[in-house]
């Protein structure tokens, strides 16, 4: 990209950890609840830094000579709100891991990058950091670089995971090998990123609650609310920018004590303002169904992983807000038309 990289500017588009999900709800619990008809989805995604294909920043290949390994793109869909601000502020985010399965324990190589557009959010200086800490069940220690570099209008921030034998001294030459890829790609417009009208500004959760009728939706007058981290681990710093600027937030209800008979227990929310373009995503994941709640757009439920959280995705014009719970969702979705009329009203006001 050289200094010019990906300079020509034009109009266009890791929870700590997420919120838990809900248990999957039953036919009981959801009034209506439908794999079809499919909504139709109104939001497009936002336009994104080359076209949001991975493979215009780097190649498997690319990777994989910079790491020294087979490297392979991960492609899935991440159903949660955090890990979603990228592309919402018109930004790229791109994962490639070894491509050789390893025995449990054993570190895998991978590449976690994001590239923002110098106005989306606010970025770090260029750097690269290195270290080494004891990170899989075999207590191998892994070397893990962090790095930035700013192109143009355009802001490269990764982290570089080393394989089991790869030293701090590998990694760097696989960063200074990426940055110079990096500053070679050839210009390209940069999206200018916007959040839409009518997205949500991050709440004081105790606020919410209490705007929301939280309580007494739940007939569970002793439920406290409280803030939530919505950071990851090992993110690129980019991914952590993105979530500042687009304005990711999330809220845990919970009982202080034993929980009264006849009260919900608690539970979470999480929201990115803005990432309503993720609807088609959301309904395309095996098991997604509709659920029908009175007052609310477009409800989506999606099954958990084994032995995971129950997710009830929500889409309120160009917000997403999921609710997740670890005893079945039924019991709280009552509380949801009123955190959503608290939020637009706040967004309003």
């Amino acid at each position: 990209m050289g200094a010019a990289a990906l300079a020509g500017c034009s109009s266009g588009t890791p929870a700590a950890d997420s919120a838990p999900a809900p248990t999957s709800s039953n036919a009981s619990a959801q009034p209506s609840s439908s794999p079809s008809p499919t909504p139709a989805v109104g939001v497009a995604v936002p336009a994104q830094i080359l076209g949001g294909d991975c493979a215009r920043l780097f190649t498997d290949d690319v990777v994989g000579t910079a790491l020294g390994t087979g490297m392979t793109l991960q492609t899935e869909f991440d159903d949660s709100p955090n890990m979603n601000a990228v592309p919402t502020l018109s930004g790229l985010e791109c994962t490639w891991e070894e491509q050789t399965a390893l025995a449990e324990g054993i570190p895998v190589a991978g590449l976690s990058a994001v590239v923002l557009s110098t106005t989306a959010a606010v970025t770090a200086p260029d750097s690269v950091s290195c270290y080494s800490g004891v990170v899989t069940t075999s207590s191998d220690a892994q070397s893990t670089c962090r790095f930035a570099i700013t192109a143009g209008d355009v802001w490269l921030s990764g982290t570089v995971f080393g394989s089991a034998d790869a030293t701090e001294d590998d990694l760097r030459t696989s960063v200074a090998t990426l940055s110079a890829d990096f500053t070679a790609l050839p210009a390209s417009e940069v999206p200018v990123p916007a959040l839409p009208a009518g997205a949500w500004r991050p709440p004081v959760c105790t606020d919410l609650s209490e705007n929301a009728g939280v309580s007494s939706a739940l007939a569970s007058p002793d439920l406290s609310a409280g803030d939530v981290d919505t950071s990851g681990g090992e993110w690129a710093d980019g991914a952590y920018a993105a979530n500042s600027g687009a304005g990711v937030f999330a809220c845990s209800w919970y009982q202080t004590g034993q929980t009264p008979d006849g009260q919900v227990d608690g539970f979470s929310i999480q929201a990115l303002p803005g990432g309503a373009w993720a609807e088609a995503q959301a309904l395309a994941l095996p098991g997604a169904s509709v659920v029908t709640i009175p007052g609310v757009e477009l409800a989506v439920h999606v099954p958990p992983p084994a032995e995971g959280y129950e997710m009830l995705d929500v889409f309120d014009g160009p917000n997403w807000l999921q609710v997740t719970r670890a005893t079945g969702l039924d019991p709280v979705l009552p509380a949801v038309p009123g955190l959503i009329d608290a939020l637009n009203a706040a967004t309003e006001g």
